[in-house]
């Protein structure tokens, strides 16, 4: 296996060869080595497409989705190397190793290539049934023709397993559960309360539009699911003094001070006199004002 390796920084043939002879031999009975000769296959079968004057990026198995990495040609291409090998082999592979997830992607994108999205998507449903592994979930998601952010609980799963997914995915799936409040479940409002705490505690404390979710959710929640507030919030005491300190809310009012004072209105019993109520009623941009009184209007 070592020498397939070294092969493949300069020549895929000879790693072809070297992973051809070795599957073949020794490791006949090796899931590495059956799966790594499915993807080569596929990989220069691949080379050969573009070479040709057939290949267009529209043949992508993948191309609506910037999940999929691994993107490969579907239908019937003369080549060398035949996709029905690759999947002999992957397929080989997790015979073999049924616990190993490694291989599972490859697999999923060779059998939508040879036109068997639906043995796919049963395959990788399957593995995130037993395992919830994010890079089964992301197959799964570019194998669904639904932009990600529509994919209300795989993109739950998403954001939970990778709290630094792109701010695209976070920012746009939020916005769209807002847009969507009365048709949410409880369930769903409150995993999605939780993914933005997680968010501002493990980024940067002063990004501006995690603290206006925060704001959007903790106002709506009061209201609506109290507990949930209560809840999360019983668990994090130190919340006051990490992201609330007083003098914030006595210099420049800028966005984040009033989405930072629409949660501390919300979620403390402050005393009168505490300047968030200053930065609230006092003089605030158009979209400021704006933002505070829709925020007002949807609690009343």
């Amino acid at each position: 296996m070592e020498r397939f390796f070294v092969a493949l920084d300069s020549n895929y043939d000879d790693a072809y060869a070297i992973i051809l002879a070795f599957s073949t031999d020794t490791g006949s009975k090796l899931a590495m080595a059956h799966g790594f000769l499915g993807i080569i296959i596929a990989c220069l079968r691949e080379l050969e497409v573009r070479r040709t004057n057939a290949f267009t990026a529209c043949a992508h198995v993948f191309k609506h989705s910037e999940f999929a990495q691994f993107a490969i040609s579907g239908g019937e291409q003369k080549t060398k190397y035949s996709l029905t090998n690759a999947e002999r082999h992957l397929e080989r592979a997790l015979e073999l190793d049924p616990e190993c997830d490694f291989f599972v992607p490859f697999h999923a994108q060779v059998l939508v290539a040879l036109g068997n999205p639906e043995h796919a998507t049963h395959m990788l449903e399957q593995r995130y049934t037993k395992d919830k592994n994010i890079v089964v979930l992301r197959m799964l998601m570019s194998l669904d023709p639904r932009d990600v952010v529509e994919q209300t609980d795989r993109m739950l799963d998403y954001l939970e397993l990778d709290p630094f997914a792109l701010e695209k995915y976070f920012i746009g799936f939020i916005t769209r559960c807002i847009d969507h409040w009365a048709q949410l479940s409880i369930e769903t409002i409150s995993r999605l309360f939780l993914i933005i705490i997680d968010r501002i505690e493990r980024g940067d404390p002063l990004e501006t539009d995690k603290w206006k979710y925060m704001a959007h959710f903790t106002s709506q929640l009061r209201t609506d699911y109290p507990h949930v507030v209560g809840s999360a919030m019983d668990e994090r005491v130190q919340w006051w003094h990490m992201y609330f300190d007083w003098p914030q809310f006595t210099g420049t009012v800028n966005d984040l001070v009033v989405y930072k004072a629409v949660c501390a209105l919300q979620l403390f019993d402050l005393e009168q006199g505490h300047p968030v109520y200053n930065v609230l009623s006092g003089e605030l941009t158009d979209n400021q004002a704006t933002f505070v009184n829709s925020i007002q209007t949807s609690t009343d």
